[in-house]
C-alpha cells in the first residue's frame, strides 16, 4: 500500500479523526473519548463523540495561533509539519493541565485531553469574563454524526452562588476574605464585631484608635 492509497483508506475507515492524534500516538496524552485501530502497520486515533471532536477542533486552532510567534510564523491556519504539530499539541495541552491542576504544573505527560477541555470551558471562557455558552446538539437521525448546534448563552459556575471547593488560587482548603472599607459618620468609642461559621465560632473586640 502506497502512500496515497493508505491515506484514502485511513479517511474512509476513520470518519471521525482524533483532534490530538499525534500526542496521543507519541504516548504523551490519554482520552478517554478516543479510540486506537491498525491500519497496515500503523496505528490511527479515531474520536467516539462528535461533541468532543468539535471541542477539540476549536481549542487546537487556538492554540496553533497562540503559538505561532513561538514558532517563528506569521500564520498557522491548518496543521503544522509534523514535529511543529506535536509541540503545539504537546505543550499546549501540558499548559493547560498545569493552569486546571497546579499540583501536576510539573508532569510530562495529559491524562485525560477532553477532561481538561471540558473543565475549561465549564469554569472559564473568553476574554476571562467567565460568560459561556451551553451546547445544545440536535440528533440528525445518524447518531450524532453531522448534528445541529445551537448555543445558548449562560455563566460559568464562578457566576453561581457557591464558590469552588477550595482556594482559588491554588485549590487548597482554605478560604479567606478582605472586606472592603465603610465610612461611620457618628461618634464611637468601641464596638463588637461578632461572626459565626459553620467550623468555628469568634468574638473580636474593635476598639478605636
Amino acid at each position: 500500500m502506497n502512500e496515497l492509497e493508505y491515506r484514502e483508506t485511513y479517511q474512509s475507515v476513520n470518519e471521525r479523526r482524533c483532534v490530538f492524534e499525534k500526542t496521543i500516538n507519541s504516548r504523551r496524552c490519554s482520552c478517554e473519548k478516543s479510540c486506537r485501530f491498525h491500519l497496515a502497520d500503523r496505528e490511527g486515533i479515531a474520536c467516539k463523540s462528535a461533541t468532543a471532536n468539535v471541542l477539540c477542533g476549536e481549542l487546537l486552532n487556538q492554540m496553533r495561533s497562540n503559538a505561532r510567534f513561538a514558532l517563528h510564523l506569521t500564520s498557522a491556519d491548518g496543521p503544522l509539519p509534523h514535529a511543529r504539530e506535536i509541540k503545539v499539541q504537546t505543550g499546549g495541552l501540558l499548559g493547560l493541565q498545569g493552569l486546571l491542576h497546579p499540583e501536576k504544573s510539573a508532569a510530562d505527560s495529559i491524562e485525560n485531553a477532553i477532561g481538561l477541555i471540558d473543565l475549561a470551558i465549564s469554569c472559564h471562557s473568553l476574554d476571562g469574563n467567565h460568560w459561556s455558552n451551553s451546547r445544545v446538539y440536535y440528533n440528525d437521525g445518524n447518531r450524532f454524526a453531522e448534528p445541529e448546534l445551537q448555543l445558548l448563552p449562560t455563566c460559568g459556575p464562578h457566576y453561581m452562588g457557591h464558590p469552588d471547593v477550595g482556594h482559588q488560587y491554588d485549590r487548597g482548603y482554605r478560604q479567606t476574605y478582605v472586606s472592603s472599607v465603610h465610612t461611620w459618620d457618628g461618634p464611637l468609642d468601641r464596638g463588637r464585631l461578632t461572626a459565626k461559621a459553620d467550623v468555628q465560632k469568634f468574638e473580636q473586640q474593635v476598639e478605636d484608635n
